[in-house]
């Protein structure tokens, strides 16, 4: 049995850009400037790390698009979890390379991004024991046609390799690839990001921010 430091078999994987205005939330510039959207970038990763890290239950990692950005650092002392540097030349090679490398000190890994203001404990919790259960996979569709958590127990590149990210084909693409590997996958609800200037409505509905 493959488990942390702590004896935890699981550990998230929180991935996210470094807060660098103009740089960030850049579909959101139609109705906020980039100074502002770098704000509302940070909150997001603030709060999806209050909902999301069990320091008690499994093992967590940030990872980062820059490992010294100050207030990446800040975050990473805040819930004293480790800032890892993502490692790649695009998302999937730098989620690979996350996935691979963490699985070889656990048995589980969930992957999520810092955008899904609903995404909590429980659903992560969830999926772990949907992974405990005996299925190599978990997935979190995201509405617009993405995800919003990966969980794995077993690593294959073909999930990471040439996918349009960003687009509303990733989630197919990815399903269609597990189906290819034969293994056993279990979904999730479905959630939504705040990528959108129509997302901001429905995030102002919510006490999170």
């Amino acid at each position: 049995m493959r488990s942390g430091e702590h004896g935890e078999s699981a550990c998230l994987c929180v991935f996210t850009r470094a807060p660098v205005a103009g740089k960030v939330k850049t579909r959101l510039l139609s109705c906020m400037d980039a100074e502002s959207a770098c704000r509302l970038h940070q909150q997001l990763i603030d709060s999806c790390l209050t909902r999301t890290i069990r320091n008690d239950a499994w093992a967590s990692r940030l990872w980062g698009t820059d490992r010294t950005d100050k207030f990446l650092m800040r975050m990473s002392e805040k819930y004293a979890i480790p800032l890892c540097a993502q490692q790649g030349h695009d998302l999937g090679t730098r989620m690979a390379h996350a996935v691979k490398t963490t699985l070889q000190d656990y048995q589980h890994v969930v992957l999520i991004g810092t955008d899904c203001p609903e995404l909590d404990v429980a659903y992560i919790e969830a999926a772990l024991q949907e992974l405990q259960a005996g299925a190599e996979c978990v997935l979190g569709p995201a509405e617009d046609g993405g995800y919003v958590m990966l969980a794995l127990s077993k690593y294959d590149e073909s999930l990471f390799y040439d996918v349009a990210w960003g687009t509303n084909q990733v989630l197919a693409i990815t399903r269609e690839r597990i189906r290819t590997l034969g293994w056993q996958c279990e979904e999730m609800p479905v959630l939504w990001d705040v990528d959108r200037p129509e997302d901001l409505e429905r995030l102002k509905m919510m006490d999170d921010l």
